[in-house]
């Protein structure tokens, strides 16, 4: 990126500098590239078609069929639509939908109509290109910022082609994070990989929406469909100015008839009925005429061409060449010139490439005015698989001459090359010919399985999509013939385990090999292990519901086995049980998940009981399974117990066993270590994890790059054991062998290691601070952090918790250090990632960021910036949250957050916004209180008696009843411990009277005044040295409240005469404690005696306050 020079625009500039290949660039998005630099994908702003001339169009009327050119309008499909447009403007800030429907059926008509009305209301539409399609565009670079546009709407075509792990890429990208709506649309023919991508899109650590949208067959009523046609004609005789009453065309008599319950069949019969009635030609009165009548305008164009070129045109390639370059086009999809040429030399070493080149261009030029290069197929799909049906001889069409060069090219454009490696453009080869056979069979039979069956990998390399074309073909129908065989050799090279880009592909293929050799057996036991290898094929390809319905058939059929004949089915029936309850969880079923583990551990400790000697693997693998589960539901005692056993069967056996079952008894330690944790028996944890690092150090000796990620972990364990254990020198020192070893695997593989260090430098970072090793802690945290960040950006959805927690724990050193800007700067990236991980899954990440805003919110506490307040709230809401489902461990941390912002928000002088939080926690203190808790007791009447001060400083209502409502609490703490209680008692009391008086209630005042000293009296038999002082207090209280109203004055005299006496107890054993309420009390009742005439004394008694008297001069005055 170049820097924008001063007084220039402030808009962003990119230079591409390119030694070889092409260069391309965009501002506003990431660019992710293969590894030998080809790109994953590109981004292109979103375009419209525009300036076709009718001539044009009509010299091949397929160009009318072509979606982007929008010559039809818009009919039929008004609903689906408005349901697009819908999920565009509602739901979250990302929202993915997967678009699908037969072929023809108008779904990228349908989605360029959404980018046209999303342009028009300010959307910034993109269109998304697979690698494999991908051409450099004339200018190489693209502004996709959303600056000053409503949203982002992605568009993605064939999307059912793209592996899972581009979609992934693709989904990762910076242009769907900014901070306007998102929408991605993926369009498909069918849904095969839309589960996978779906249950990857759950990973991420963010709220997306997913939904599907399936376009149906046009209704066969009729109607609709005659509706179509009409409009269709109409908008094509736009074009044909001899057609000047396009509603006399006539409609098929078949309109009700299947076929023409997709969009594309619809409009082909109208182009074709007005084509033929402008030449006044007869349509064709079926699918494969019409299919014919529009190729050979295709031909009658080159041709027409061909011939003009004799009399000056720029046009020299005849009419056959044409067709042939056309087949490869097709079959290849869209290339850049380069690639084109190798394709045509190959292909057709006798012909002039690159006259062919440029004529196909004239013929098929390019959508995008930007990709002037491109060497585009026919379009739409539908007739472009029919082309090449019948150019492929074997085609029944006699009408249409095949081309024997064609039955070479198929093979020809999938053979690998001298790296072994299939061309760039086999998974649309391969999808292309499956759908051209699943209508033309000889396609199947003649081309496409030959070259499948000879080298069947090509088909799993041909990706996802491809393999699930082809195991669509004729489905509905019975497997048989070729196909079977093609399939049942794909078959054979299909990985045992999980694949990621595969799993739905192979799913498919599975299913369709799985119907037909169910209906060819009649052994029970292989229907019965076939649903079994079914269900692992659906749950590796996210098909929750249909792995569990195949596992429950595979369960069902087993036992019947097993009640026939034990001895023989009982293992399969535990081996079924345990593949159950695994996938249970994915669809919710978590309660029966438990219940058949314990199933399949009973069956296998039956059979192990039975013959001892026997394999205990499955027994052991049962065990820990079942330990898992238990652990799932918080049982973890029986946990343990289960996995223990599971340990000792592992354990049991020379070296030569030990190594066998190497990961399974790391499995088991690695449970053991975390049950022994849950229930806090640190000692036993260490134990368990340093079994395991026994056990994988002496395997390690024969084989260390096969265990060493194994004893890795055994060792990052060990450190979290000892660190528990409350030795944090030695766990640091365990880490930094744990770290040592894990650098050693990240230069042998860091795809696979490099999370293993990171967590190692994070651990150890901890650690290291626990040990008082600060300095040491920062870089160490710093590698973790890096690590994390680069790792997240990969992959946020696996790796952005663990990014949150290291950031944590770096700010927090840098916090000990005083680095306070490094500290704040750290933290916030932690509460940036912290948000997002809860905004999608509350329940995992809620807790973890309310813990990421206490530290905050601690950071920001000892500084004035205005954002602590903001950070005090979130942390509120989040603690609000979390109280709603777990109050006892989340309200004492809501409480001491509100206490923390009404303290700041008084400081403020803020008094109406510090309300807020105080009712709150009077509210939380009440609620608690109902326990009868005198601690919550206490707290609710210290709450309340704030929140009553604060109400009648800020002349709010309710200072009174809050009042009130802390002293009837106060009564109840004093009748229970009135030496904890009576002080506070006071200051409640004081407060009442005050707000009294203040509001001139004075005999309100004088009746609570008076309603203390009696309960006092009342209680004061109990221990009366505790009550003495209060009863003072009360009596000079209520003295004084009479004397100021003038009125009772006898009974304030006697009050405060008893008052005095008391003080001059009081004070006699504790003069300094008691010296100044005594004092006072004598001057408010010399006061009283003034009123009531005695002003000699009252004047003895104020000499006595005004010296510094001692107690016999207070005796004396007093006559005592």
């Amino acid at each position: 990126m170049t820097q924008v020079p001063s007084g220039e625009s402030a808009g962003v500039q990119q230079v591409v500098h390119v030694e070889n290949g092409f260069g391309y660039g965009c501002i506003g998005a990431d660019i992710h590239v293969f590894g030998d630099g080809r790109p994953v994908y590109l981004l292109f702003g979103h375009r419209r078609r525009t300036g076709l001339e009718s001539p044009w169009l009509r010299a091949q009327p397929s160009r009318m069929l072509d979606a982007r050119a929008e010559i039809v309008d818009f009919t039929g499909r008004a609903a689906e639509l408005e349901e697009l447009v819908t999920w565009r403007d509602t739901g979250p800030r990302l929202s993915v939908r997967w678009l699908h429907g037969k072929g023809g059926q108008g779904k990228t008509r349908l989605a360029n109509l959404l980018a046209a009305a999303s342009l028009g209301t300010g959307w910034k539409v993109v269109d998304a290109t697979h690698g494999t399609d991908a051409h450099p565009p004339a200018e190489a670079g693209e502004d996709l910022r959303p600056d000053g546009h409503t949203g982002i709407l992605l568009l993605v075509d064939y999307a059912d082609r793209w592996p899972l792990a581009d979609l992934s890429w693709l989904l990762h990208n910076r242009i769907l994070r900014h901070s306007v709506p998102a929408r991605v649309l993926l369009i498909g023919r069918s849904a095969t990989g839309w589960p996978a991508l779906r249950g990857k899109l759950g990973q991420f650590r963010e709220l997306i929406d997913t939904s599907d949208q399936f376009l149906p067959p046009l209704p066969d009523d009729g109607s609709a469909r005659q509706r179509m046609f009409t409009t269709a004609c109409e908008c094509f005789a736009r074009h044909y100015p001899q057609i000047d009453a396009p509603r006399a065309i006539t409609s098929p008599d078949a309109l009700d008839d299947p076929d023409f319950g997709v969009t594309l069949v619809v409009h082909m019969a109208a182009l074709v009925a007005v084509d033929a009635a402008a030449h006044g030609r007869r349509a064709p009165a079926d699918m494969v005429g019409r299919t014919v009548y529009l190729l050979d305008r295709e031909h009658e164009n080159w041709r027409q061409l061909y011939e003009n070129g004799r009399h000056g045109l720029d046009f020299r390639t005849p009419d056959k060449d044409m067709a042939r370059a056309v087949f490869a086009a097709t079959l290849i999809g869209p290339a850049d010139r380069r690639t084109a040429r190798r394709v045509i030399e190959r292909l057709m070493p006798h012909a002039p490439a690159e006259r062919i080149l440029l004529d196909h261009g004239v013929c098929y030029p390019p959508g995008d005015p930007a990709r002037v290069d491109s060497f585009e197929p026919l379009l739409p799909d539908r007739l472009a698989e029919d082309f090449v049906a019948l150019m492929l001889p074997g085609s029944p069409i006699t009408g249409y001459p095949s081309d024997d060069w064609a039955a070479s090219v198929p093979a020809a454009v999938l053979r690998r090359g001298d790296d072994g490696a299939v061309p760039a453009w086999t998974p649309r080869t391969v999808a292309h010919l499956a759908a051209a056979a699943d209508r033309w069979p000889h396609v199947g039979e003649g081309y496409l399985y030959p070259v499948v069956k000879a080298d069947p990998r090509i088909a799993l390399d041909a990706g996802s999509a491809a393999l699930g074309a082809l195991a669509r073909i004729a489905d509905g129908e019975v497997l048989d013939g070729s196909l079977l065989g093609v399939l049942e050799s794909i078959d054979t090279v299909l990985p045992a385990s999980r694949h990621i880009d595969l799993d739905a592909g192979i799913a498919a293929v599975a299913e369709r090999l799985t119907d037909r050799r169910l209906a060819d057996t009649e052994s029970a036991v292989d229907r019965a292990i076939l649903h079994s290898h079914l269900s692992a094929r659906y749950a590796h390809a996210g098909l929750a519901d249909k792995a569990v319905a195949s596992a429950e058939r595979a369960t069902t059929m087993f036992r019947s086995l097993a009640a026939a004949d034990p001895r023989a089915h009982r293992a399969g029936l535990a081996g079924a049980l345990v593949n159950l309850s695994a996938y249970l969880p994915g669809v919710g079923r978590k309660a029966e998940e438990l219940v058949v583990a314990e199933e399949a551990a009973a069956i296998w400790r039956e059979l192990m009981a039975a013959d001892p000697e026997s394999d205990p693997s499955g027994l052991s693998g049962a065990l820990i399974n079942l330990g898992s589960a238990l652990l799932r539901h918080r049982r973890p005692q029986e946990a343990l117990q289960v996995t223990m056993e599971a340990a000792a069967i592992l354990l049991q056996g020379d070296d030569a066993t030990r190594q066998r079952y190497v990961v399974p008894v790391a499995t088991a330690a690695d449970n053991l270590g975390m049950i022994f944790s849950a229930l806090e028996r640190p000692e036993d944890a260490l134990a368990a994890a340093d079994s395991a690092i026994e056990l994988l150090q002496l395997v390690a000796e024969r084989n260390l790059s096969a265990y060493l990620p194994d004893l890795a972990r055994a060792l990052r364990h060990r450190a979290m054991w000892l660190r528990e254990l409350g030795l944090p020198q030695e766990a640091a020192l365990t880490l930094e062998e744990v770290v040592t070893t894990s650098r050693r695997l990240v230069t042998a593989n860091s795809g696979a290691h490099e999370p293993g260090l990171a967590a190692a430098l994070d651990n150890l970072g901890s650690y290291q601070v626990d040990a008082g090793w600060l300095d040491e802690a920062v870089p160490t945290l710093e590698e973790a952090v890096a690590l994390f960040r680069r790792l997240a950006a990969m992959n946020p959805d696996a790796h952005e918790p663990d990014l949150a927690k290291s950031l944590n724990n770096l700010s927090a050193v840098f916090a000990r250090l005083g680095r306070l800007d490094e500290a704040s700067q750290v933290i916030r990236e932690a509460v940036d990632v912290g948000r997002r991980l809860a905004d999608v899954d509350p329940a995992a990440h809620l807790p973890d960021f309310a813990l990421t805003l206490d530290n905050l919110c601690a950071l920001l506490g000892g500084t004035r910036r205005p954002e602590v307040l903001a950070a005090l709230r979130e942390a509120i809401e989040v603690r609000r949250r979390l109280a709603e489902a777990d109050p006892d461990v989340q309200l004492d941390s809501l409480i001491a957050l509100l206490e923390e912002l009404a303290t700041r928000l008084r400081a403020a002088g803020r008094l109406r916004e510090t309300l807020v939080p105080l009712r709150e926690m009077v509210e939380i203190h009440r609620r608690l209180a109902g326990i009868g808790s005198e601690a919550h007791l206490a707290a609710l009447a210290r709450s309340l008696v704030n929140l009553s001060s604060l109400l009648a400083e800020a002349e709010e209502d309710g200072a009174l009843p809050a009042a009130r409502e802390a002293l009837a609490v106060y009564w109840r703490l004093v009748a229970a411990d009135p030496a904890a209680h009576l002080p506070h008692l006071a200051v409640s009391v004081n407060r009442l009277n005050s707000l009294l008086v203040k509001c001139e209630r004075y005999d309100e005042a004088l009746t609570a005044a008076d309603e203390v000293v009696g309960n006092l009296r009342r209680l004061s038999p109990a221990d009366p040295a505790v009550y003495r002082p209060f009863i003072a207090k009360a009596l000079w209280g209520a003295g004084r409240l009479r004397a100021a109203r003038g009125s009772g004055l006898p009974q304030a005299e006697a009050a405060l005469e008893e008052a005095v006496a008391l003080f001059v107890q009081l004070a006699a054993y504790a003069p300094h404690e008691y010296a100044d309420d005594l004092r006072g009390t004598l001057i408010t009742y010399a006061a009283v005696l003034d009123k009531l005439g005695s002003p000699a004394r009252a004047d003895r008694i104020r000499m006595v306050t005004q010296t510094e008297a001692t107690m016999d001069a207070v005796y004396e005055v007093l006559g005592m």
